[in-house]
């Protein structure tokens, strides 16, 4: 009987994921990466101390929700570390081409369409023929990564200074209310003193009509 972890390495359903912090959970693991796809395993190899070693395996049920995972996390920030995230390569193909679990040799290259570690001799991908992207388009590609995350850190920012304003703006018409309020205040106290000498001198002029 096939083992079923070999059978999702060789379908490339299995996702490597390196450098994770160590408050980083299954459960966390589950909520934000099943997001992409039904999940069939997780596995957090367990270290000294009870802690986690820093890496974790999951398994997609579909291959093309693993690619996904991949191309949304890897070189990207999770709970505050930058992470990689990898298709695993076949055992098989190990000794053959495909980059190592977790192993980023000196130019080896990530295939652009299936997300899968490809050692730096080799000219295609071992998975899907993709071929090897030259410098320049490797480059651009990470440059539009680079590009594309700090944009977000502009809309980021940009939404908190928006938030700000808007703030800033509800405690300005706040205070116009309270100014406005205070104003309305003092003018029935206004009012109110002008009635009762208004009041007190119609009753001193009925007083000295009746004594006359």
């Amino acid at each position: 009987m096939a083992n079923p972890s070999a059978m999702a390495d060789e379908e490339g359903r299995k996702v490597f994921l390196g450098g994770l912090t160590y408050d980083a959970s299954e459960n966390d693991l589950r909520t934000d990466f099943g997001k992409y796809g039904e999940m069939e395993d997780v596995q957090m190899p367990m270290g000294e101390g009870g802690k986690h070693k820093g890496f974790a395996f999951l398994t997609f049920r579909s291959a093309d929700d693993a690619a996904y995972a991949c191309k949304q996390h890897h070189q990207r920030n999770y709970m505050g570390r930058e992470i990689s995230a990898k298709i695993v390569v076949p055992r098989s193909e190990r000794s053959g081409g495909g980059g190592a679990v977790g192993g980023d040799r000196p130019g080896d290259w990530l295939c652009p369409r299936c997300s899968a570690n490809v050692f730096a001799s080799k000219s295609a991908c071992f998975k899907c023929g993709e071929p090897k992207p030259s410098r320049d388009s490797y480059d651009d590609r990470h440059r539009r990564d680079d590009h594309d995350r700090r944009r977000d850190d502009y809309d980021r920012r940009d939404d908190r200074r928006d938030d700000r304003h808007r703030r800033d703006d509800y405690d300005r018409r706040r205070d116009d209310y309270d100014r406005r309020d205070d104003y309305g205040r003092r003018d029935d106290r206004r009012r109110d003193d002008y009635d009762r000498r208004r009041d007190d001198d119609y009753g001193r002029d009925d007083r000295r009509r009746d004594r006359d």
